[in-house]
């Protein structure tokens, strides 16, 4: 794998504090073997496409659960980035930076790697490195023991779906506080109760 990717990305955002060198978390210091998100990206380059073999292969060479959940993400991410990164709506970069989380850094490199310009990636990154930003650092407005409170509900898969449905709306901007949270809770659980009326 080409570094100079990786290197033109660091400098890009040094100031922003992207260290592509940082250690992944949860992964223990005191072991011999260090794994970065550079480091990621290159073990992603070096193991098979497929996800089902590629984990295969990693669990035979001993890699952290970590480190392999690290790599399988930038390989299922990878496709998707590389072609669609420019036309991302923010309902999709909403899933992105979901299911990717922290491995974010480690995806880039790779898709700059393969050929995706940086400016391209630049839009994201910039959403990575904020940790204020409601669509890449999901910040809810409301937890599922408010909405169980406040509304009477029961525990359930509601709860969890109801909160997404909070969370992807404060990423579009179309909720911004708490009491426009607990407005737009109200509107959806009427909308369901309505829905479910013979």
């Amino acid at each position: 794998m080409d570094r100079s990717g990786a290197i033109a990305l660091e400098n890009r955002w040094a100031d922003g504090g992207l260290e592509l060198s940082a250690w992944l978390r949860d992964q223990p210091r005191m072991s011999g073997t260090r794994r970065s998100w550079l480091k990621v990206a290159k073990l992603a380059c070096l193991v098979a496409p497929d996800s089902g073999v590629a984990e295969q292969t990693l669990w035979q060479l001993k890699y952290s659960r970590v480190e392999v959940q690290a790599v399988l993400t930038v390989l299922r991410w990878l496709p998707h980035l590389h072609t669609l990164c420019p036309e991302l709506s923010l309902r999709e970069q909403y899933g992105l930076f979901k299911d990717v989380g922290n491995v974010f850094p480690a995806l880039t490199v790779m898709a700059v790697a393969m050929g995706t310009p940086i400016e391209a990636i630049a839009p994201l990154m910039e959403r990575f490195l904020n940790p204020q930003d409601p669509v890449a650092h999901r910040v809810p407005l409301l937890t599922g023991r408010d909405l169980m409170t406040r509304f009477h509900l029961s525990a359930g898969p509601h709860i969890g779906q109801l909160l997404e449905t909070l969370q992807l709306a404060q990423a579009e901007g179309k909720i911004l506080t708490r009491a426009d949270a607990l407005d737009f809770a109200q509107h959806l659980i009427t909308q369901s109760d309505q829905n479910n009326q013979p």
